[in-house]
């Protein structure tokens, strides 16, 4: 084992376990706290696959501000804030494909006789956002659909997160080491961590092998590993503290696609609810995005999460599968329609056993916190956990939001 511990007392390292939109955030922003030291603190991120190669990296990227529960309300509009504020300091639109966007719920039963198109919609729409989605959606879908905006281009945006991700990391000016976090110690008198046994995961270009070990000097650590949270917490912290942090993963499956030249895919969120002519009911979801492509998601499963991110299988069922209700959807999203296929993927949403986030400092032991267990709001809120971990790591306080009901 290689040692990389610091040895000046005055020197503060924060090691971030996760290289995701919680941990790239959290990374952000404790370089842009006014009491941060660029001379005196380090930030090292232990991200064992990739940045964004999870769930931040294959989410859709929408944005709500006003979508969400008592208990996450506060973050969310924090966090949604933080969106636009990034956008406009680092030019989002340009690097990371913010716009704000209206959001539709949109009903159909393909099994009654086609209407009009202009008879197929609910009353009182709008006629240019009903001629907009005119443009691309299948006659099948328009001649028998209930449309109704279920937010606003004050409520919904959407970013590429992917991108906003690996933005993030490297404004961050975030050492990343390609690494498992293997074990932690602590002080036996303060209970404060002190220490991280890292392994790396890969050849790296810092010097270091695969499977070789470092020491990792650290006061403070961050859980902000996605789905993966759940397993690791119980690793390092033992299951008597570490048990208490149940996270998790549900499997969810998406398909990126580019429409032929010319096809006007207008900028809607749209959240469908379809009966297909067999009696199927389902749910895809359609983002599209300002760089023309559109994402598409479906249903989610529960096959157990692998040890890696770079381990994440795809169901070739489940993407058939939505491959077909694309098809429903609209003819121009697919490849006999002039669509190229971009990316057919899956990826954990991170679930929290409780019900709700995980954030703020972990009980029972000193110097680690947690933000895990945001599900299909991970991106909306991402920013915002990763704002008030950077505010309670170097204040030792989380002031800027209410998040009391999302402690650990």
């Amino acid at each position: 084992m290689s040692s990389n511990i610091v040895t000046d007392k005055n020197q503060r390292n924060v090691v971030i376990i996760g290289g995701g939109i919680v941990g790239v955030s959290t990374a952000y922003y404790l370089s842009r706290h006014p009491n941060f030291d660029h001379t005196r603190t380090k930030i090292t991120i232990l991200e064992p696959s990739s940045i964004a190669c999870a769930a931040s990296g294959k989410a859709g990227g929408f944005l709500a501000l006003d979508w969400h529960g008592k208990d996450t309300t506060p973050l969310s509009a924090l966090s949604f804030g933080l969106h636009e504020a990034l956008a406009k300091e680092h030019g989002g639109e340009r690097d990371w494909g913010y716009r704000k966007i209206e959001a539709v719920s949109l009903q159909s039963v393909l099994s009654r006789p086609a209407k009009a198109k202009s008879e197929g919609f609910s009353l009182g729409k709008k006629a240019k956002s009903v001629k907009a989605l005119e443009g691309w959606l299948s006659d099948e879908i328009t001649g028998n659909m209930k449309l109704q905006t279920i937010g606003t281009t004050a409520t919904c945006a959407q970013v590429n997160p992917k991108l906003l991700t690996q933005s993030l990391v490297r404004l961050s000016g975030a050492t990343v080491l390609t690494a498992s976090a293997s074990s932690l110690s602590f002080c036996s008198d303060t209970k404060r961590v002190n220490k991280v046994i890292a392994t790396f995961t890969d050849d790296s270009s810092s010097g270091h092998t695969k499977g070789e070990s470092i020491e990792i000097a650290t006061q403070d650590v961050v859980l902000a590993a996605g789905p993966w949270v759940g397993e690791l917490a119980v690793k390092l912290l033992g299951q008597e503290v570490g048990g208490k942090l149940g996270v998790t993963g549900s499997r969810a499956h998406s398909v990126v696609v580019k429409p032929a030249e010319g096809i006007p895919v207008s900028p809607h969120a749209i959240f469908t609810s379809l009966t297909l002519k067999d009696g199927t009911e389902c749910e895809p979801e359609i983002y599209p995005r300002p760089d023309g492509t559109a994402y598409i998601c479906g249903a989610g499963d529960t096959l157990a999460l692998p040890l890696l991110a770079s381990q994440v299988q795809t169901d070739s069922t489940s993407l058939s599968t939505l491959k077909y209700q694309i098809a429903k959807l609209s003819p121009h999203l697919t490849v006999e329609g002039g669509a190229t296929i971009i990316a057919e993927q899956a990826c954990y949403l991170p679930v929290s056993d409780r019900g709700r986030p995980l954030v703020g400092k972990v009980r029972d032991v000193q110097g680690v916190w947690i933000g895990a267990g945001l599900s299909c709001w991970g991106i909306t809120q991402g920013p915002g956990t990763g704002y008030c971990l950077a505010e309670g790591i170097m204040t030792g306080e989380i002031t800027s939001t209410n998040v009391s009901r999302l402690a650990p």
